[in-house]
């Protein structure tokens, strides 16, 4: 195999070079761009010659040449697109080696197709994250991300905007859809049935995820600010809410640059200390207190 250079690629880091040979070792093909394309289009058309030669080609068979043609330099444009903007997401020491060639093979396979620029995006950043810490994604992860439209990221993108980390794990907040806190975000009913049927988040039809064996105070982070919820009472259960990240929902989330909704936290503050708050023993009494620390 031929190493990629610094003059095939332009102005890359030792880094970027090295993810590309590694991507060029598993593929079997040399990643250079332009290169690639004028090699694909010389043989194809030698390939035309050398059939005119020996065969009659048909009108049918021109167009299917022509329609190959255009639709691999469509898919290579695509994968180079992707894996040159994976580049400056690289850490300088990621192990490239370690990483799996099935796994490669599986995600140009599917990223191929991948013409939208925000999702271009998304799958550089899935490459460089794997690239940096092999087996932070799985194939099953990266086979869902390649069904996914740009309608479906947006979605997800919204109710990442929710996630919130509650001693060191991640959770989507979403408790009764009945609070308008949630329509004015655009999160319905409608829309966590389709992150569910999509397979990116577990949704409760009625009821809470709950989450027992609670430490009596807890820490939430959200953003770059930081909350104390104390129990009051005798409890150590508290309901985490109508939905869970999968697998592949947890994944992609981590890498979902989802906006901050800035009056988040004052909601919660307001939420978990009146009689709505979903931690509530009898009558009606708030089970907890919730405190802003930063």
């Amino acid at each position: 195999m031929v190493p990629i250079n610094s003059g095939d690629v332009g102005e890359v880091s030792k880094a970027g070079v090295a993810l590309l040979d590694r991507v060029s070792e598993a593929l079997g093909w040399i990643l250079k761009p332009v290169q690639i394309k004028r090699i694909a289009k010389a043989e194809t058309e030698a390939s035309m010659i050398r059939a005119e030669g020996e065969i009659q080609i048909t009108e049918l068979q021109r167009r299917a040449f022509t329609r190959l043609l255009a639709e691999e330099s469509r898919a290579q444009e695509n994968i180079e697109a992707i894996a040159f903007q994976a580049v400056p997401l690289l850490a300088a020491n990621a192990p490239f080696q370690e990483m799996n060639d099935d796994w490669i093979t599986n995600f140009f396979d599917k990223c191929r197709i991948i013409s939208d620029e925000q999702m271009q995006q998304l799958w550089s950043k899935v490459l460089a994250g794997e690239a940096n810490q092999p087996g932070s994604f799985s194939k099953r992860t990266v086979n869902l991300l390649g069904s996914m439209d740009k309608n479906d990221a947006s979605q997800f993108s919204r109710l990442c905007s929710f996630n919130v980390m509650i001693q060191e794990e991640w959770n989507p907040l979403i408790y009764s859809l009945s609070e308008p806190f949630y329509k004015e975000h655009n999160i319905t009913d409608e829309v966590l049935r389709h992150l569910d049927s999509i397979g990116l988040i577990a949704f409760m039809d009625a009821g809470y995820i709950y989450r027992t064996d609670c430490p009596k105070i807890m820490d939430i982070r959200y953003h770059e600010r930081r909350l104390k919820l104390e129990f009051l009472h005798d409890i150590n259960t508290m309901p985490m809410g109508r939905v869970e990240w999968t697998q592949a929902g947890r994944e992609l989330a981590i890498l979902c640059e989802a906006e901050e909704i800035t009056e988040l936290v004052e909601w919660m503050l307001e939420l978990f200390n009146s009689s709505r708050s979903p931690i509530r023993i009898k009558n009606g009494i708030v089970a907890v207190s919730l405190t802003l620390v930063s």
